[in-house]
């Protein structure tokens, strides 16, 4: 049985991942089937992985969260997001979407973007 905070069981973690900074990607959570939190933003550092929740900017333009939780909430929270995202990482490793130079597409004539004159 999964770990229950005054009733807030986390149901469904899921992490995209996107690099700026120690910024390695966001995360939604879904609390108890019924109640998800989107864009949660993960950090990654020499400390390990940290997060904080959505924030906005208020009328002088600083960014505020709007969400809070309990410490406990928090570790549990943050143990859902490094049981998703990997404890140790520390950044985000960028997706493999480039093909190998070797080869051939069709899109480019049977040729790869290398031979391409521009």
């Amino acid at each position: 049985m999964d770990k229950n905070i005054n009733g807030i069981i986390v149901t469904d973690v899921s992490f995209r991942p996107f690099t700026k900074g120690k910024l390695i990607g966001f995360c939604d959570l879904t609390f108890n089937e019924c109640f998800t939190i989107k864009s949660l933003s993960v950090f990654g550092g020499e400390d390990g992985l940290g997060f904080s929740f959505p924030a906005k900017p208020d009328k002088e333009g600083k960014w505020r969260a709007d969400n809070f939780a309990s410490a406990e909430l928090k570790e549990y929270i943050l143990d859902k997001i490094k049981s998703v995202v990997g404890e140790d990482q520390k950044e985000a490793k960028p997706p493999a979407t480039a093909a190998p130079k070797s080869s051939k597409s069709p899109a480019y004539g049977g040729r790869t973007p290398d031979d391409l004159p521009f």
